[in-house]
């Protein structure tokens, strides 16, 4: 709005690949994309939607804004294949020399207010800390992204024009920019610290991640589909010195935003341990920046073995959710929290401490951010009326008046042998920070294949009732966490085969209903692809799944 658009669902553009059909059609960053020949982008019909639609070589006309006025193009829309590799060299890219600041003032003017690099180019020019810039080459900036969108696209040595506002006053500074390389070297020479044997000379942030669906980024308030959700942070790591939260969505580093072919594990390769880098998330709602100096792995504080019965329990059940509506229905545990909170069998509930709820793992990472004593805030649907309710949440042992609980989490025993990977591994813990992972569902006519070509023999009917299945990578023991509940009881039996057929991991569970979790170590043995088949089983019926693990 504030730019004018009066099309809300277009598409921003933020870089043009070389020889692509966008840059033989002139498009430019701050273009403003909306619509394509007669039809305009709308809720239900994004940019990406409507160009599904196309095949290459069909010829197009791009509505789009460009500084306020409404332009069109012509081409012919091309393939991936067709875009250059135009990777600016570090020693070659444009380094102004300034950072984001709070503004207190926020809202009152459009921009954002900067400190500034000493010797830097933002220096020479004569900006100075706490000027509110305005314009980029006479692109308005209305925040940081905009601001890296317009550097991004610059090079070391090229003149740059910077609008700002000082005093109230609006003034303009021109210069050339430098390197990063050439700014940090105008400071002279530098004494360097003594050197520290590592375990690992890779950039540590710290954080376990999932991606999430599109519907659920968009309720987040995320216009970026490719994030990365954040559902722990590892004590003693650079995420949490810094402040990054479980719930954060995670879309960019830098001028660096995650996409369709780049995950945020593939942008962190580019930093070293101790650099300084700008996190880009969304938190409740808005947009934020923190800025992180990245570790390594030897910052991870193992965390002493505690018996879980002293860790917060809320007392509720998950009765079913929609992965594409807010809420989880839930059944309540007697004499908990959360009945004395106020809640109900079959309440759903919106949000925990301010914090939306889509599944039971939203509910899980809520809850495990609390300490027994401290309070919940709970809001919740009853009867079509939103609700909010509050209590201090109570441990499991307080609330079974249980003085010496002992909720250690024993494995159950099964014949076949495989490697648990547990606290007490004295082995380097795996990276799969680059790693993604993804489940699908097995039809019959493929379980059935299976078993011809593999040997893997699988109950093919698939009528096994499961909710809430979730592969998670979890950084801190470099293994996936899978999860899920079975509303039924009956024996169980969790088992994991690799692309090959071999069995990889067996267990049986005995009489079972509820939640289950644990890791698995889903490893890519060299490829950038593997796949792996997963089937629960419980008495005669069983559910299928493929799991399939990406690198980068």
């Amino acid at each position: 709005k504030k730019l004018g658009f009066e099309n809300p669902y277009g598409s921003y553009v933020t870089s043009v690949v070389k020889n692509s059909a966008a840059d033989k059609a002139g498009l430019q960053p701050f273009d403003y994309i909306y619509g394509l020949d007669d039809r305009e982008t709308q809720s239900r019909e994004r940019l990406g939607d409507m160009l599904a639609e196309y095949e290459p070589g069909d010829q197009v006309r791009i509505l789009y804004m460009r500084k306020g006025k409404s332009q069109s193009a012509s081409v012919t829309l091309g393939t991936r294949a067709d875009g250059g590799d135009e990777t600016i060299p570090d020693e070659e890219r444009a380094f102004l020399g300034i950072s984001p600041m709070y503004n207190p003032n926020v809202g009152d003017v459009d921009g954002v207010m900067v400190s500034i690099v000493d010797k830097s180019a933002a220096e020479d020019m004569g900006l100075e800390k706490e000027d509110i810039i305005t314009t980029i080459n006479g692109n308005r900036i209305i925040d940081w992204e905009d601001v890296t969108t317009a550097l991004s696209n610059l090079r070391a040595g090229e003149t740059i024009a910077v609008g700002v506002s000082r005093d109230g006053q609006n003034r303009t500074f021109k210069g050339k920019l430098k390197s990063k390389y050439e700014t940090v070297s105008s400071r002279g020479p530098a004494v360097a610290p003594e050197p520290t044997p590592r375990v690992s000379s890779n950039a540590f942030l710290g954080v376990n991640l999932e991606t999430i669906s599109k519907n659920k980024a968009e309720i987040l308030g995320a216009d970026n589909p490719y994030g990365f959700y954040v559902t722990n942070v590892i004590p003693g790591t650079a995420a949490e010195k810094a402040g990054l939260q479980s719930f954060d969505y995670i879309y960019g580093v830098d001028e660096y935003r995650v996409g369709e072919n780049q995950s945020l594990g593939g942008i962190l390769t580019k930093y070293e341990p101790g650099d300084e880098i700008q996190v880009f998330l969304v938190r409740k709602g808005q947009k934020r920046t923190v800025r992180v100096t990245l570790g390594t792995r030897e910052d991870i504080q193992k965390k002493p073995s505690t018996n879980k019965c002293e860790d917060a329990f809320f007392g509720i059940t998950e009765s079913e959710s929609n992965p594409k509506e807010l809420g989880v229905q839930v059944g309540v545990v007697e004499k908990t929290s959360a009945t004395d909170l106020g809640l109900k069998d079959g309440d759903v509930i919106q949000s925990i401490n301010g914090y939306k709820i889509f599944d039971w793992g939203d509910i899980g990472m809520a809850i495990d951010m609390l300490k027994p004593g401290e309070t919940i805030q709970v809001e919740y649907k009853r009867d079509g009326t939103v609700r909010t309710g509050t209590a201090k949440v109570k441990s499991y042992a307080e609330t079974k008046g249980c003085e010496n609980c002992d909720c250690s989490d024993k494995k159950a025993a099964t014949p076949f042998p495989f490697n648990w990977h547990t606290d007490e591994d004295e082995e380097a813990v795996r990276d799969i920070s680059n790693m993604t992972a993804t489940v699908t569902n097995l039809s019959s006519s493929q379980i059935e294949s299976l078993e011809d070509e593999l040997g893997i023999n699988l109950l093919s009917e698939n009528d096994l009732s499961i909710n809430s299945i979730q592969l998670r990578s979890n950084l801190e023991k470099g293994m996936f966490e899978l999860s899920f509940t079975l509303p039924k009881k009956g024996d169980t039996m969790v088992r994991l085969y690799n692309q090959t057929g071999r069995l990889v991991y067996n267990y049986e569970l005995g009489a079972f209903s509820g939640r289950f979790s644990d890791h698995l170590d889903l490893d890519l043995a060299g490829q950038k692809t593997a796949t792996y088949y997963l089937e629960v089983r419980q008495a005669d019926q069983s559910t299928a799944k493929k799991i399939v693990v990406k690198k980068g």
